[in-house]
């Protein structure tokens, strides 16, 4: 697959290295996906990884800058910035489980809007 951006533009198959692209993309978010789920933080740190790459450009179209932003954020943070005790305590406390069930996990700032939601519900 890294052979196929060396080959000549005539030769390549653009349809097919999309293809794979995409499924690799959908791969990874639903791994994201179940990550969130079941509170696997070290599997939501690689995928976050993943969508800083991705991210990681100029076209104003795909680049997202506000997330480009806070995953080079998050990123620097977790590898530089952060002390092996803060690390520790972020990958325990990104999460939060409302409910008690292994499958009922949340990010912090998605429980935030839900309260905030829920708040105003009651004014």
């Amino acid at each position: 697959m890294s052979n196929w951006r060396k080959e000549n533009m005539k030769k390549r198959d653009f349809i097919h290295e999309n293809t794979v692209l995409f499924l690799q993309h959908g791969l990874v978010y639903r791994q994201f996906m179940e990550a969130l789920k079941t509170g696997d933080s070290g599997w939501v740190v690689l995928c976050l990884k993943q969508f800083t790459i991705w991210l990681n450009n100029d076209d104003k179209k795909t680049s997202l800058p506000l997330y480009h932003a806070e995953l080079i954020n998050i990123m620097a943070c977790l590898n530089h910035a952060f002390s092996p005790a803060a690390r520790k305590h972020w990958m325990h406390q990104c999460m939060v489980n409302l409910s008690g069930s292994p499958m009922g996990f949340r990010a912090c700032d998605l429980v935030g809007e839900y309260i905030i939601h829920e708040m105003k519900q009651c004014l």
